[in-house]
């Protein structure tokens, strides 16, 4: 294998930042929802979300970002 430019590696430093900066916006989502709406009223709200697809849609988004660093 013949990597074309090594210095490129020192991007996958950023991976773990982006996780963070993911995993921040649910918690701050979260949040202002809890502030906006009414109890009884979220969990209904709740409903519409779909938490597995947001985590799925975040992990491509990594697996994505993994591949452009190593292409």
């Amino acid at each position: 294998m013949h990597w074309g430019n090594v210095k490129l590696l020192s991007l996958l430093w950023l991976l773990p930042a982006i996780a963070l900066l993911l995993f921040w916006a649910a918690h701050k989502r979260r949040r202002a929802l809890e502030i906006f709406v009414e109890a009884g009223l979220l969990e209904r709200i709740s409903l519409s979300v779909n938490p597995a697809g947001r985590r799925f849609k975040a992990v491509l988004t990594m697996l994505g970002l993994i591949f452009i660093v190593l292409a």
